[in-house]
């Protein structure tokens, strides 16, 4: 709930979208997976693996979006 305040306080005061603040959220999350992986910013293997990130959250919502539509399917 803290989390929905203060992006709608973002919003609201500093006049970034909904959408541009999860983004940041979400590369943030990439940046902080690849940090702790002991990549360094700037280089090739860091690229790869925020790509990597990218590429695993693309497939989660693949996998879910399936399975919702499977689940509606034996309705």
């Amino acid at each position: 709930m803290k989390k929905i305040l203060l992006i709608a306080a973002c919003a609201t005061f500093s006049g970034c979208s909904l959408d541009q603040q999860l983004e940041r959220w979400t590369l943030e999350g990439y940046e902080k997976k690849c940090d702790a992986y002991g990549f360094h910013k700037g280089t090739e293997a860091y690229s790869t693996c925020m790509l990597k990130q990218q590429e695993l959250d693309d497939s989660d919502l693949q996998h879910s979006l399936d399975r919702s539509a499977h689940s509606e399917h034996k309705k």
